[in-house]
């Protein structure tokens, strides 16, 4: 039998290190993936990133990868941002100044706890523009985890113009840092009338590490192969064993 693979575009924006569920997808996917973008602004974790994929995957699959050095941004015409992160960088991982909580905004660091922070300028971009300089017309998977910018980056972009049946996002600080009000109930409104629906886990607090009941951290747009791609959440979002022990659920998001 010949599978004809369907060809794949995959897009992570914040990759951090790269140890998370999109290395996952990427290893599965690998075969049908066609381009894959591993977009990072802080340049000493987008290192470890590469670094991590080139001693996992062969160069066959390692070419099919472009590693971005960029902050993704809601607003064209924005050439650089500055960008902040913990003193150090990677002096201290696993600390309360990890760098995985780097971002534009200042105040999202200072709300993890990180009080050492320094500041670099950074080349930036909006999606679309991302996209249109990578030839992507579609976009089969975007992982998003730009801390604290997810929606408003989400809100600047235009769904009818680009094809993305499935969207991973941060819904945890749509409105600051653990805080989802305004931009998120926008966010939901925009997903939803591009004929997405938004799907969540809930935790309940028989899992270890949640002191009660709650929402995951990230939410799932998605539409088109509904069932399918719900499948692939479960598999690949890091809480399938979770699930499988009956400790969280995968929920649909309702109105806000």
């Amino acid at each position: 039998h010949i599978h004809l693979f369907k060809k794949m575009h995959i897009v992570q924006i914040g990759s951090h290190t790269g140890d998370d569920p999109f290395l996952d997808l990427f290893d599965f996917k690998k075969e049908q993936v066609d381009k894959c973008l591993i977009v990072e602004a802080l340049a000493s974790s987008l290192d470890l990133c590469q670094k991590l994929y080139s001693e996992k995957f062969d160069s066959e699959y390692l070419d099919k990868i472009s590693f971005v050095n960029r902050a993704v941004v809601d607003k064209a015409d924005t050439e650089s941002v500055d960008f902040f992160f913990p003193k150090g960088e990677h002096e201290s991982d696993g600390d309360v100044s990890y760098t995985a909580f780097s971002s534009t905004n200042k105040n999202h660091l200072l709300s993890h706890g990180i009080t050492e922070i320094e500041k670099r300028e950074v080349s930036a971009i909006t999606l679309s523009d991302l996209f249109k300089e990578f030839d992507m017309e579609k976009v089969d998977r975007l992982y998003l985890d730009a801390e604290g910018l997810d929606a408003k980056i989400l809100l600047s972009l235009n769904l009818s113009e680009i094809d993305i049946p499935f969207i991973c996002f941060e819904a945890a600080h749509t409105d600051g840092a653990f805080q989802r009000t305004q931009n998120c109930k926008d966010l939901y409104k925009h997903l939803t009338e591009n004929d997405y629906n938004i799907f969540s886990f809930y935790h309940t607090s028989k899992n270890e590490g949640y002191d009660s009941d709650q929402l995951d951290w990230n939410w799932w747009a998605i539409k088109g192969e509904e069932e399918e791609l719900l499948q692939e959440i479960f598999e690949f979002a890091g809480h399938k064993s979770k699930v499988e022990n009956g400790h969280s659920l995968i929920i649909k998001i309702g109105d806000q």
